[in-house]
C-alpha cells in the first residue's frame, strides 16, 4: 500500500512538471509572438515616417527655392519627449517632420531572440536602415542623395529635389524635376523608388535598431529656423516678420469711364527698408498704374480706367526677407443712368434688360464688359434704333451680330474693336456716317453688305490689314463720296468696295493684293507720290482709267 501511495505521488509531481514545463514554452511562444508583432508595427511606423520625412524634406527645400517663411514651429511630443515638429509657412500646407529621437523607440522592439535570426543571412553587415537626403550641388541646385551618395536616374542623371509640388507626383511626367522618392519594406528589405521610370529598388536588410531619420535635429533663433539632415547638410529657412499693407480708400474700387482714382497706402514692417510693385492681374489694356512713393511706408498708387473692366490690381510688398501680394478689386460702376446700362461681367446684360420695358427702349448707350451674348441680348430689342457701344470692352464682333436688322439706323462701335465678323451689318438700315474705330484690324466678308442709306465718306482706318470679299458689296452712299484706303492694308476680297463711291485714295506704298473685281468704281485711282507707275502695272489696279499721285 505504501508503494502504491509513494508511485502515485511519484506520478502527480511528473504530472505537474510536465504540465508546467508545457506552459512555461507556450507563454515563450507567445511572447515572441507579441515581440514580433512589435517588431512589424514599429517597422511599419518608421517607413510611414520616413516617407513622410522625406515629403517634408522636399517641401522645405521648396520654401527655400520660394523664400517662404516659417510662421510657428510646434512641437511633437510622445509623452515628455519631443519627437518632431510640425512646421507652419505663410504659404501653403504645414509640414510635420520627426528628428532622430524618434529612432529610440525601435530598440524596444528588436528585443529578445529575433534579433540573433538577421545573422542568419548572408551577411549580418548587409542590416542597415537607407538614409534619404539632399545636398547642394555647385550648380547651387539641391539634388537627393542615398546614404551619402547621389540619387541617380536610369540615364545616370542626378535627380533635382527642387521643383512644384513634387510630393503629390505631378513633376513626375518631367523626370527630372521634383520627383520625391519613397520607401517600402517587402520581404524582409528596404526598397526605394523615384518615380515610375525606375520601378522598385532593392537595397539593405531591414533592422530596426538603428534608429536612422533623415532630420538629425531642429534649431532656431531670432531670425531663422535651421534643419540638420543626418549628412549634415543644413537647411535654413527665414522666420516670418510681420509685414502688411492697407488702403485708405479701400480695396474695392468701382470706376466711370476715363475716371482716374489715387490710393493711400500705408506699409506697416518690422524692417526699415520696403519695396512696392503694383500690376494688372489681367493686362487687358484698360487700366493704366502709377506709383508714387513718399518713404518707406507711404505713398499713392494712381488708377486711371479708360473702359472699367472686371480685375485687380496686384500690389506686391517685400522687405528684403518677406513679400506679400494684397490685391485691389476694380470694376466698372453699377449704376443705372437714363439711357445708360453699366454692365460689371460679361454675359449679363439679359438679366439687366429684364427689369425694363424693352418696347421702350429706343436708344441705349452700354458701358462695361461685354460678350456675344450681350450682343444677342441687344440684336433682339424690338425699338432699339440708337445704339452706342463705344465705351464697352469688345474685341471681336460676332458673326451675324446685327444683320438684318430693320431698326438699328445708327451704331457707334467699341474703340476697344479689333475685327468686324462676316455678315456683322448685313441689310441694317444704318444711316449717317459710317466710323470704323482705329483699333481694327479685320473686316470680315458681307460685314457692311447692302447698307443703302449711308451717307459721307468710307474712310478705312489706319491699321486695317484685310477687307473680306462683299464687305461693302451692294453698300449705297447717298450723297456719294469718296473711299479712303490705308497704307496697312494687305488684302482686299473680290466686290469688297460699292460701286458709287469715287474717287478712290490708297495710301499703301505696295499695291495690296486684289481680285480682278475688288471694286465696281474704276474711274480714279490717287496712290502716293513715286507709286503710280507701280500701280499702273499691278494686277487688278491697272484697271483703273485714272492713276494720279498725292501728298497723304
Amino acid at each position: 500500500m505504501m508503494k502504491k501511495a509513494t508511485f502515485f505521488f511519484l506520478v502527480i509531481a511528473t504530472l505537474t512538471t510536465t504540465f508546467y514545463s508545457c506552459k512555461t514554452n507556450t507563454d515563450d511562444l507567445w511572447d515572441s509572438i507579441h515581440q514580433l508583432d512589435g517588431r512589424v508595427t514599429s517597422l511599419e511606423e518608421l517607413c510611414k515616417q520616413m516617407n513622410g520625412n522625406i515629403s517634408s524634406l522636399q517641401k522645405l527645400v521648396q520654401a527655400l527655392q520660394d523664400n517662404n517663411s516659417i510662421t510657428k514651429i510646434t512641437p511633437i511630443k510622445e509623452g515628455e519627449k519631443v519627437i518632431g515638429y510640425t512646421i507652419s509657412f505663410t504659404k501653403g500646407e504645414p509640414i510635420t517632420i520627426y528628428h532622430g529621437e524618434k529612432g529610440d523607440k525601435g530598440e524596444q522592439g528588436d528585443k529578445g531572440e529575433t534579433g540573433d535570426k538577421g545573422d542568419t543571412g548572408a551577411n549580418g553587415k548587409d542590416g542597415s536602415t537607407p538614409i534619404i537626403a539632399v545636398r547642394q550641388y555647385t550648380d547651387g541646385i539641391y539634388y537627393w542623395t542615398l546614404n551619402g551618395d547621389w540619387l541617380r536616374d536610369n540615364s545616370g542623371n542626378m535627380i533635382k529635389a527642387e521643383g512644384k509640388d513634387g510630393a503629390d507626383g505631378e513633376q513626375g511626367e518631367e523626370g527630372k524635376a521634383g520627383i520625391t522618392p519613397q520607401l517600402k519594406i517587402e520581404d524582409g528589405y528596404w526598397w526605394v523608388s523615384y518615380g515610375e521610370e525606375s520601378g522598385w529598388i532593392q537595397l539593405d536588410k531591414v533592422v530596426a535598431d538603428n534608429g536612422e531619420t533623415i532630420f538629425k535635429e531642429v534649431t532656431q533663433d531670432d531670425d531663422y529656423v535651421y534643419f540638420t539632415l543626418k549628412n549634415e547638410t543644413v537647411i535654413t529657412i527665414q522666420k516670418y516678420r510681420k509685414l502688411s499693407i492697407t488702403f485708405k480708400e479701400g480695396d474695392d474700387l468701382k470706376f466711370d469711364v476715363d475716371e482716374t482714382k489715387v490710393v493711400h497706402y500705408t506699409i506697416k514692417s518690422e524692417s526699415n527698408k520696403s519695396v512696392i510693385k503694383v500690376e494688372m492681374l489681367n493686362n487687358d489694356g484698360c487700366y493704366s498704374l502709377h506709383t508714387d512713393i513718399t518713404n518707406t511706408t507711404s505713398g499713392t498708387i494712381t488708377i486711371k480706367a479708360s473702359v472699367p473692366t472686371t480685375n485687380q490690381v496686384i500690389v506686391s510688398v517685400s522687405n528684403g526677407e518677406v513679400t506679400i501680394m494684397v490685391a485691389i478689386n476694380v470694376s466698372l460702376k453699377p449704376a443705372l443712368e437714363e439711357n445708360t446700362i453699366r454692365v460689371s461681367e460679361a454675359g449679363t446684360l439679359a438679366k439687366i434688360l429684364e427689369g425694363y420695358d424693352k418696347n421702350s427702349i429706343t436708344t441705349l448707350k452700354v458701358i462695361g464688359s461685354i460678350n456675344d451674348n450681350d450682343i444677342v441680348a441687344l440684336r433682339i430689342l424690338p425699338k432699339l434704333s440708337n445704339l452706342d457701344l463705344e465705351d464697352v470692352y469688345l474685341t471681336s464682333l460676332p458673326r451675324h451680330a446685327f444683320s438684318q436688322n430693320k431698326t438699328l439706323t445708327s451704331i457707334k462701335l467699341p474703340k476697344t474693336l479689333k475685327e468686324i465678323g462676316s455678315y456683322a451689318f448685313w441689310r441694317c438700315k444704318l444711316t449717317g456716317n459710317l466710323i470704323i474705330p482705329t483699333g481694327v484690324t479685320t473686316i470680315e466678308m458681307c460685314a457692311f453688305a447692302e447698307c443703302n442709306k449711308l451717307t459721307g465718306n468710307l474712310i478705312i482706318p489706319e491699321g486695317v490689314i484685310s477687307v473680306g470679299e462683299l464687305a461693302f458689296s451692294n453698300t449705297y452712299y447717298v450723297d456719294g463720296g469718296s473711299l479712303t484706303i490705308p497704307a496697312s492694308i494687305k488684302i482686299i476680297g473680290n466686290s469688297a468696295f460699292p460701286s458709287d463711291l469715287s474717287p478712290v485714295y490708297c495710301k499703301a506704298v505696295t499695291p495690296p493684293d486684289i481680285d480682278s473685281g475688288s471694286f465696281s468704281n474704276y474711274s480714279k485711282l490717287y496712290v502716293p507720290l513715286n507709286c503710280a507707275e507701280i500701280y499702273r502695272n499691278a494686277s487688278g489696279w491697272n484697271k483703273f482709267e485714272s492713276i494720279e499721285e498725292v501728298e497723304f
